[in-house]
């Protein structure tokens, strides 16, 4: 089946889409019901903190692809790099927030962070 593609304003309220639309991509794709949770969770904790934190910020495009037995998902926004700073100096920010949900649920997570903005890129095997 084709890729997930979704790109929307990076407003709070455009969270719904993602979640209605790369459930609905999953299911489609017959991706077990934890594991379908489970990422979209995750997408949307990625997609959370972009609208949260990436300021300014003009969009967020999420992407999903599946690949054998394994889901890899990219949330990646407009808005100035605030990972770089929070990975590198201040590791206890992920104490509290979407990142530590995200590391907690997720086999493989990555973050690119810059002055063109951060991609939040993660990586699950599902059941077969």
């Amino acid at each position: 089946m084709n890729d997930f593609n979704l790109t929307f304003p990076c407003e709070a309220s455009q969270l719904v889409r993602l979640r209605r639309g790369l459930a609905a991509w999953l299911d489609a794709n017959r991706v077990d019901e934890d594991s379908r949770d489970i990422l979209v969770l995750a997408a949307h904790e990625a997609a959370a903190d972009a609208i949260e934190h990436a300021l300014p910020c003009e969009h967020v495009d999420v992407q999903a692809s599946l690949e054998g037995a394994r889901v890899s998902i990219e949330v990646t926004d407009t808005g100035r790099g605030y990972f770089e700073e929070l990975v590198a100096v201040d590791e206890t920010h992920e104490r509290r927030g979407g990142l530590i949900l995200i590391r907690q649920l997720i086999d493989r997570v990555e973050i690119r962070s810059g002055t063109g903005g951060t991609t939040v890129q993660m990586s699950q095997p599902i059941p077969t």
